[in-house]
């Protein structure tokens, strides 16, 4: 039994081999729940439910909104990098070889908790989750990849996949 708050529902645009794969992914890191046919003004559209990923968009935060730098949001863009590394690798080498591959800050929860200032992000920043498990941020890895050659790929990818979406915006929040 999930409680209504700690579950997502994502109406999907069709049922191909895109959604299943979001279906995989999902129950491979432990966040899928149910997929099937919801009515949605009268017509039948395809969801699936996963379990919500904890924490707060950096961008959501009273932090960000009230950064008083460029130079201050790159430094908590800095904390959050070895933590989503981590996590990046550790799942392209797990038993299910699944590579994330849509790094921006719109796909990464670090921690915090609403206030009565609004939502703030806990300092310094230790814990990360990553979200968006679709097409075409997701990728399965071949068993032969080292965990060398994956840290390469994230570094690479890790400064200009994430300096466009610290953009004040960027991130739709629903």
């Amino acid at each position: 039994m999930h409680l209504k708050s700690d579950v997502i529902v994502k109406v999907m645009e069709g049922t191909d081999n895109n959604a299943l794969g979001e279906v995989r992914a999902l129950k491979d890191v432990g966040l899928y729940i149910d997929s099937g046919l919801v009515t949605i003004d009268k017509r039948e559209e395809p969801v699936i439910l996963m379990k919500k990923v904890p924490g707060v968009s950096l961008q959501e935060t009273v932090q960000f909104r009230d950064a008083s730098s460029k130079e201050e949001v790159d430094a908590w863009i800095a904390q959050m990098e070895p933590h989503v590394q981590q996590l990046v690798v550790s799942w392209a080498l797990s038993d299910h070889r699944l590579l994330h591959a849509d790094l921006n800050l719109c796909n990464i929860h670090i921690g915090g908790k609403r206030t009565q200032q609004g939502i703030s992000f806990d300092e310094p920043i230790t814990e990360v989750n990553l979200l968006d498990f679709g097409y075409p941020g997701i990728f399965k890895v071949s068993e032969t990849v080292t965990k060398k050659q994956v840290q390469t790929w994230f570094k690479a990818q890790w400064k200009s996949r994430t300096s466009k979406s610290a953009e004040p915006g960027f991130c739709r929040i629903l």
